[in-house]
C-alpha cells in the first residue's frame, strides 16, 4: 500500500490528483491537507488533516508533524504556495528529499513570483511573453511608454495562483487607473492573439454595468468553443 500526503488536496490539481487515482484506489492510501473542511474533494481522500494556510508560521511545523504521523510515500503540493515550505522541509530533513519530488528553495520562489521568473527566463534567453514589471525602479511614464504599442495587456499581481486579481488593460485609460490605484509589485504582460473583437467585448461588459454587475463574466476563446 502506497501512502500519498497531497497538500491543498482542495485545489483543482489536487482533484485532478484524485480523479487520477479512481480505479486504483486498492494500492493507494490518500492522505490530504486543506484549509478548508467542507471542500468536496476531502471527502474523497482516506484521511484529512485540516491545515493552516501555506503562508503562516504554524505550516511548516504542522506539515513536519503530519509527515511523521502519516509516513507518506510521496508529499505532493497542491498550489503554488505549497512548494516553499515543502523545499525548505526537503532540504532542512535530506531523509525526505526522495518524497518530496520538488526543486530546490530558489527554485520555488522563482515559480512563486511571476516577476521573479519574467527576470530569469529573460536572464537566461528563454520564450517568455513581453512583460515590464511595475515595482520600484518602474516610473508610471515608463511604463506608459512600454505598454502604448502593446495593448491589450494583462496586469499580473506578483503572487498568487489561478487568476484572482489579473486584469485585462485594453488602452492607456485602464492603466492610469490601475497606476492611480497603486500597483507596486505588479506584472504587466502583453496578451498573445487578443485581437480588438475581446477589446470590444470588454467594452460592452463595462458598459452594460449600468444596469447590473453581472453573476459571472468570461471571454470565450473562439479555438476552444464551437457553436
Amino acid at each position: 500500500m502506497v501512502t500519498i500526503l497531497q497538500l491543498s488536496v482542495g485545489s483543482l490539481l489536487g482533484q485532478n490528483v484524485l480523479d487520477a487515482l479512481d480505479g486504483r484506489r486498492d494500492r493507494v492510501r490518500v492522505v490530504g491537507l486543506n484549509t478548508i473542511a467542507a471542500s468536496p474533494s476531502v471527502f474523497r481522500c482516506d484521511r484529512v488533516h485540516r491545515s493552516p494556510p501555506a503562508a503562516d508560521e504554524a505550516f511548516g511545523p504542522f506539515l513536519r508533524s503530519t509527515i511523521e504521523a502519516e509516513q507518506p510515500d510521496i508529499v505532493l503540493p497542491g498550489r503554488d504556495g505549497d512548494l516553499g515550505p515543502l523545499a525548505r522541509l526537503a532540504e532542512s530533513d535530506p531523509s525526505l528529499r526522495d518524497r518530496i519530488p520538488i526543486g530546490s528553495i530558489d527554485a520555488a520562489r522563482i515559480v512563486s513570483d511571476k516577476v521573479a521568473m519574467w527576470r530569469f527566463a529573460a536572464a537566461r534567453g528563454l520564450p517568455f511573453a513581453d512583460s515590464f514589471a511595475l515595482d520600484d525602479l518602474a516610473s508610471p511614464k515608463a511604463a506608459r511608454a512600454w505598454a502604448a504599442s502593446r495593448y491589450p495587456i494583462l496586469a499580473k499581481p506578483r503572487t498568487g495562483s489561478g487568476s484572482p486579481g489579473i486584469r485585462i488593460l485594453c488602452d492607456e485609460r485602464h492603466l492610469t487607473a490601475l497606476l492611480a490605484r497603486g500597483s507596486g509589485g505588479t506584472l504587466l504582460q502583453q496578451v498573445v492573439e487578443f485581437g480588438e473583437d475581446r477589446c470590444r467585448e470588454i467594452e460592452a461588459q463595462l458598459a452594460s454595468i449600468e444596469c447590473g454587475v453581472p453573476l459571472s463574466f468570461d471571454l470565450h476563446d473562439p479555438a476552444q468553443h464551437t457553436g
